[in-house]
């Protein structure tokens, strides 16, 4: 009897199984659908002469034309070569590529270097920062020499190139060049403008406007800059107004024509950071020098005559320059009839050997404040003209691109001065001890006062420049 016992219990487990096949059939998930072909969009190509704007995030560059004038790595660039964005000089406020290379390495700005000759600090703004000590790195706009210094309100990056690029390329000198990338007109439409004001007074205002007028064949770019900037040291000014346009014509998808035009004027009149040369302290001690001979400080000089001259503790005698007084009854005059006070270096005690020969500046702001300009406004830089650039780039082929570039710059510098020529080797700050005005018994108005003397100067420069490139 246990047969059919066991018969049932296989019967029992083969339907079992049968219907747990059943189950799994019924829960058996779908066929996938069948998802459309994606049509694939073509590469975008890049031009090699171009950076683009996703190669710069934020504070960070990671391609450089100064390289090979192609658009490279900086991992693949062996020179010294520093990339300013544009983002990292907004953040820190930086408004011109002077002030950006404070922020560099090797390379000082006007504020950074302070010349030997004194009168040199405050030249004019034409010149670049000195580049590892060797000189003045050249001023070039879209890797063309340029003559006038141009400002950050159109500017996208600033290149500092260190080394002499003019065994590579023709161009610049040893010491390296300093660039500067205007904007392109893009394919989009953005506008914006800009106001600031600081606690010097100085004002500054930009607008930038881009328009495209025709999608992605045709752009406008417009841009100005007005500003008054003014510093501590009064009085001084640097003035400059711009105005900026630049179009970029894309007839084909192979084909880019950039334009670009620039009219600045600007009027410059900086103070030195240097403190004036004293050549007036002896006289306000002179009855504690040794051997002076006078018994009260501040002496006056009766200059009828000069005899005993030249053994004088606190005078000495005046060159002959010729002189005009302003108002006078003679046109101009000899001036050697008058003493002027010596130098602090000629006092006893002082080291003839190292210190004699040094210029002193003055120390105390109680006897002149620091917060003045020597020159006050006997001075100025008046520079202007206008930058034409012109850049054509076409791909040939896959792998092969051609640029073709000009540029035209008109620029001039007119330094005018009435008694503060630039590169004169001090700015000294003198007294009139004399009693009378020189060669007359006429009494001196202006006996006790300081005074600041100079030559007279009115320099033109005119810059006509033109250059092209064509790179394959």
């Amino acid at each position: 009897m246990p047969l059919p016992r066991v018969s049932s219990y296989l019967r029992l487990l083969s339907a079992l199984m049968a219907a747990t096949a059943s189950a799994r059939a019924q829960s058996a998930p779908p066929a996938p659908a069948v998802r459309p072909a994606v049509t694939a969009e073509p590469a975008i190509e890049l031009s090699p002469f171009v950076i683009s704007s996703s190669a710069e995030v934020g504070w960070i560059a990671t391609e450089t034309l100064a390289g090979s004038r192609l658009r490279t790595d900086f991992k693949d660039v062996p020179n010294q070569i520093e990339t300013l964005t544009k983002d990292f000089m907004q953040d820190l406020g930086l408004t011109s590529l002077d002030q950006a290379l404070l922020y560099t390495a090797n390379v000082e700005n006007s504020q950074d270097y302070v010349p030997g000759t004194a009168g040199s600090q405050v030249s004019d703004p034409g010149s670049g920062g000195r580049v590892r000590g060797i000189g003045s790195g050249t001023l070039t706009r879209n890797f063309f020499k340029v003559q006038n210094p141009t400002d950050n309100f159109n500017i996208e990056r600033a290149t500092v190139a260190s080394g002499p690029n003019a065994i590579l390329f023709g161009l610049g000198s040893p010491a390296g060049i300093l660039d500067a990338s205007p904007a392109r007109a893009l394919m989009r439409n953005r506008y914006g403008f800009e106001l600031s004001y600081d606690s010097e007074y100085s004002r500054r205002a930009t607008f930038d406007a881009n328009v495209m007028i025709v999608p992605q064949i045709l752009a406008l770019r417009l841009m100005g800059l007005s500003k008054r900037d003014y510093t501590e040291k009064q009085p001084n000014l640097d003035r400059d107004e711009r105005i900026y346009g630049a179009l970029t014509f894309k007839p084909f998808k192979t084909t880019t024509l950039s334009l670009q035009y620039e009219k600045d004027s600007r009027n410059w009149n900086r103070a030195g950071r240097i403190v004036p040369t004293d050549q007036f302290s002896p006289w306000l001690i002179a009855d504690k020098v040794a051997g002076s001979g006078y018994t009260t400080p501040k002496p006056i000089y009766d200059n009828t005559s000069l005899t005993g001259i030249g053994a004088n503790r606190i005078f000495s005698q005046a060159g002959n320059a010729p002189v005009v007084i302003q108002g006078g009854s003679v046109p101009m005059r000899g001036w050697s009839q008058s003493v002027v006070v010596r130098s602090p270096g000629t006092l006893p005690g002082v080291d003839q050997t190292f210190d004699a020969g040094g210029g002193f500046t003055v120390l105390d702001p109680k006897l002149f404040p620091f917060d003045v300009n020597i020159v006050g406004n006997a001075r100025t830089s008046q520079l202007g003209g206008t930058t034409k650039t012109i850049i054509l780039e076409q791909r040939l082929a896959p792998t092969l691109f051609l640029e073709l570039a000009y540029n035209r710059e008109n620029a001039i510098n007119h330094k005018i001065s009435g008694g503060a020529t630039s590169g004169s080797s001090d700015f000294r700050l003198d007294l009139d001890a004399n009693r009378y005005i020189p060669g007359t018994t006429t009494p001196n108005p202006n006996v006790g006062q300081l005074y600041y003397q100079g030559q007279a100067g009115n320099t033109l420069e005119y810059h006509d420049r033109d250059d092209w490139r064509a790179t394959l």
